[in-house]
């Protein structure tokens, strides 16, 4: 019996220390992401964006309907339907929009012209895009524009 709950933990610790968590900052705005690793589909299974700023998630609903919303906390994790397709349950402040068909993208808007991304920092251009860092279709905007001369 030992050796089984010992089992169970070790699985457990592993999934949780398997989980990536990355830091956005920019000025007093915080954006906070957690995931897991990207799988061999190409993306992050499961994980949650939060952040002092709005976050929009623009997806498809089972029902093919799109919505496109904004909340402060995005929670989604993948999972196999029925009929073999990889859906996802999507939370946005705790709202359940269950059976996504997929993620087209999430994004934020910060009020400055660069991030701090993990300690890097990174000027915003047309838009940030870590889809290839994180297997999640996010990206960081500047909601500040400069006068064209």
């Amino acid at each position: 019996m030992k050796s089984f709950v010992v089992v169970i933990l070790i699985l457990l610790s592993s999934h949780l220390f398997a989980q990536e968590k990355h830091t956005i900052t920019a000025g007093n705005e915080r954006i906070e992401i957690k995931c897991t690793p990207v799988g061999t589909g190409g993306f992050s299974k499961e994980g949650e964006i939060s952040g002092t700023v709005p976050i929009r998630i623009v997806f498809k609903k089972n029902d093919k309907s799109d919505v496109d919303m904004f909340g402060k906390v995005v929670r989604w994790s993948y999972k196999r339907s029925e009929q073999g397709d990889d859906v996802a349950d999507i939370y946005i402040d705790g709202n359940n929009w269950w059976s996504t068909r997929c993620i087209f993208f999430i994004t934020t808007y910060v009020n400055a012209q660069s991030i701090n991304y993990d300690g890097e920092k990174i000027r915003i251009g047309q838009g940030v895009d870590f889809l290839q860092r994180l297997g999640v279709p996010f990206s960081v905007s500047s909601s500040t524009s400069t006068a064209a001369n």
